[in-house]
């Protein structure tokens, strides 16, 4: 009998470990998926503004971002680092324009978590040729271009 409630016991508690990890999966995949909606909505938006407003908005976005409002998934980090790494809202802008944005960036950093940081880091010299034309150099290939 004591061994029947022992088993038994034990196969409830891994059915809730079943449930609870099927349930974190499936929040974790909400919150893919509302992080692209929101950043698709943000690159949309931003797109149909002229270049000069569209620095500002994301310049000002970058300066007023605040890591600890996490639970807000419309301007999360994730979303505003999608919407940063969308080349297309730099594509028009001029190389000062770039600069401003990436100077803006640097300034903000450390608000991002920092499997972010590093590719943020490259905000604004996607096609700026801030690199004497020679684009990014990668650390496994040494000093040579990339």
């Amino acid at each position: 009998e004591d061994l029947r409630e022992t088993l038994s016991a034990i196969e409830q508690r891994r059915d809730d470990r079943v449930q609870k990890s099927k349930a974190q999966q499936v929040m974790k995949q909400i919150a893919r998926l509302e992080v692209r909606f929101w950043a698709k909505e943000s690159v949309e938006m931003l797109r149909e503004l002229d270049a000069e407003f569209r620095l500002e908005r994301m310049v000002d976005w970058v300066q007023t971002f605040d890591a600890s409002e996490a639970g807000d998934q419309s301007s999360g980090p994730a979303v505003l680092y999608s919407v940063l790494n969308d080349i297309t809202l730099q594509r028009d802008m001029d190389q000062a324009q770039k600069e401003n944005l990436a100077a803006a960036v640097r300034e903000n950093l450390h608000k991002f978590p920092v499997e972010m940081q590093a590719v943020l880091e490259r905000v604004g010299s996607f096609q700026t040729g801030a690199l004497g034309g020679r684009g990014f150099g990668d650390w496994r290939r040494g000093d040579q271009p990339a």
